[in-house]
């Protein structure tokens, strides 16, 4: 799996191998992570839809490597279709067993945990503390692959999709892959974009051009017509919505103040290293303050501290 060179697609994650040799003896059960909570994305819905074998087989593997009987599949209540498919493969496993959870935003290590097993993540607390070790579909199938075949981690699935996209499609990509080849494959623009977005619409990265290619990280290309517009105010009114709507339970806006005025013991006091960059803070904010950016600028001044101290 080192030699592959797979990563876990998840947020600012070790690789999988790296995540294999911290479970061992720590966990006692694997969840994937099938789900897709962000609009246009459906790239997974594809690969469990036409190649479910490769996930389980993936998921046996990691079973194995791993040392633990248990694994639970998670899969978007909105995709039954791929939760049949894949119970009929599973043929009533003993050990692999297909769940439907709610589809929620973000569904990621904390939520998927709390919707599988009921229990809350505590804060600064791993997974695996919790005795889990959580993986995305498609690692499960680049693991299988690699085993099976002897291939690398070298190609993706890459959503390329809205309203400007001629015909939307999911494409198997090689690594390298410019996003204009990408977007002739789909017919080209149907009209011209103002939006061109590399990666999910929450959490991707407004680009200006399609000189740019697919990465590890890419897992969507998006082209809108229009740009949503910005509140004209960009102050924060202590509303908490932020807070409200964190996943980790953070006070983003306590947070942003805080790295603005140098203060780093309270940044991390609040927690400032665990934010996840959902972006839900940014979109709910009525005064227009870009908290996301915002808090990513407070991660990366934790990290730099903690850089300068070792």
């Amino acid at each position: 799996i080192r030699n592959a060179g797979i990563p876990s697609m998840v947020t600012e994650s070790l690789p999988v191998y790296a995540v294999i040799e911290s479970a061992i003896g720590r966990v006692d059960r694997i969840i994937v992570n099938c789900t897709e909570c962000e609009p246009y994305l459906t790239s997974t819905y594809r690969l469990l839809m036409e190649d479910p074998a490769a996930v389980i087989n993936g998921v046996k593997i990691l079973l194995k490597a791993i040392g633990v009987r248990q694994a639970y599949l998670a899969v978007d209540n909105r995709c039954l279709d791929a939760l049949n498919k894949l119970e009929k493969l599973l043929d009533g496993s003993k050990m692999i067993f297909g769940r439907a959870v709610d589809a929620k935003y973000p569904m990621e290590e904390r939520t998927l945990l709390c919707a599988i097993t009921g229990r809350e993540l505590p804060l600064g607390k791993s997974a695996a503390d919790m005795g889990y070790a959580v993986f995305r579909a498609e690692t499960c199938a680049a693991v299988f692959r690699a085993f099976a075949q002897g291939m690398p981690y070298v190609s993706r699935i890459v959503t390329v999709a809205g309203n400007c996209i001629a015909s939307p499609k999911n494409v198997s990509v090689p690594l390298g892959t410019s996003v204009q080849e990408l977007i002739d494959y789909c017919g080209g623009f149907r009209k011209s974009p103002a939006c061109l977005v590399l990666g999910s619409s929450m959490t991707g990265c407004a680009v200006t051009d399609t000189n740019h290619i697919v990465t590890k990280d890419t897992v969507a290309v998006l082209a809108f017509s229009h740009v949503p517009a910005e509140a004209e105010s960009s102050v924060c009114i202590r509303c908490g919505r932020c807070a409200e709507v964190c996943p980790m339970r953070l006070m983003p806006f306590a947070i942003v103040r805080a790295a603005e005025r140098g203060n780093w013991t309270r940044v991390e006091k609040l927690g400032g290293r665990v934010c996840m960059e959902c972006g839900d803070c940014s979109y709910v904010c009525p005064g227009g303050v870009k908290l996301r950016e915002k808090m990513i600028f407070a991660k990366s001044g934790l990290a730099a501290l903690s850089t300068a101290v070792d």
